[in-house]
């Protein structure tokens, strides 16, 4: 059985058989209790969160009102619901159901701890299925707060799977892919100028001038019409190094393949001597994400 929330709440079994959940409450229900796998709510918390504006009795109808449906889904189809409920409280287990947030957050745990320049090929495999796995928000069409605590963060983490792609494929000296997520994470968000940098340097490294220079209008314009600002001074190093230096690229800012580590962090690239801290810092913001969408690694 699968349970998939990024795009939406869908429901279907192994057979690919959708199984509809008609109440908008319903599904709201369904993803605050998959954000928090294999844990018992209290009822007070969920009626507090999915109904604020009720008072208790009519939140509480509500509830019960909302785990019928989720019930009467897979009593049609014959199909056991994942729903747990004991006494006052609630919780949906991972036992026979794979949902697309899980696999997503785990995949992301299990390679937190794992220094970007140590990532091997199926490391770069496993980010990049739980990238395309990450379709739409979280729970789309769900606007409680709750619900956009964990769509920003689900967004976050995305983000920062991609930068390590781009990342993994640069000191792969793989340039094309690299630029291609780099142009993947802009699309998102174009503000990133570290990566309009990194893909500067992915065009030198190509002995490619012309889209360098290219590359380089493009975030000049981006930041003028965005922020009414120029682009910094390690960006513009980087631009005159490339229209001055005929490829030959200032130390802090040359391609990954004449330095060996590297780390994309909100400055832009970092040299040698402060990879290993940045490093600690992008670990520590991953576990952050994994707190605030309730995620545990489950042994």
């Amino acid at each position: 059985m699968k349970l998939r929330l990024f795009g939406g709440v869908h429901l279907s079994l192994e057979c690919g058989q959708t199984l509809p959940i008609p109440s908008h409450r319903a599904r709201a229900l369904c993803a605050f209790l998959a954000i928090r796998p294999g844990t018992m709510v209290h009822r007070e918390t969920i009626c507090a969160e999915l109904w604020p504006e009720s008072s208790e009795a009519q939140a509480r109808a509500q509830l019960r009102k909302a785990i019928w449906r989720i019930r009467s889904a897979f009593d049609r189809q014959a199909a056991p619901a994942p729903l747990r409920v004991e006494d006052h409280q609630i919780g949906l287990y991972p036992e026979g159901l794979w949902s697309d947030c899980w696999h997503f957050s785990q995949t992301l745990s299990d390679l937190a701890l794992t220094p970007d320049a140590a990532l091997r090929q199926s490391d770069a495999q496993s980010l990049m299925d739980a990238a395309a796995l990450h379709t739409g928000a979280f729970a789309a069409g769900i606007y409680d707060n709750w619900c956009r605590d964990a769509q920003d963060s689900f967004a976050r983490a995305r983000l920062c799977a991609m930068e390590r792609l781009f990342a993994y494929h640069q000191r792969q000296q793989r340039w094309i892919q690299a630029i291609d997520w780099a142009q993947r994470i802009l699309e998102i968000d174009n503000l990133r100028e570290h990566l309009h940098r990194g893909i500067m340097a992915c065009h030198m490294s190509m002995g490619d001038r012309p889209s360098a220079l290219r590359q380089f209008q493009i975030c000049t314009e981006v930041l003028q019409d965005e922020l009414g600002v120029g682009p910094m001074a390690e960006t513009q190093a980087l631009r005159d190094a490339i229209v001055n230096g005929e490829g030959h690229l200032p130390k802090k800012t040359a391609p990954l393949a004449a330095h060996g580590l590297q780390k994309i962090t909100s400055g832009g690239l970092v040299d040698l001597d402060r990879a290993i801290d940045a490093l600690g810092t992008v670990q520590r913001s991953l576990a952050n994400v994994r707190t605030s969408i309730g995620f545990e690694t489950r042994a």
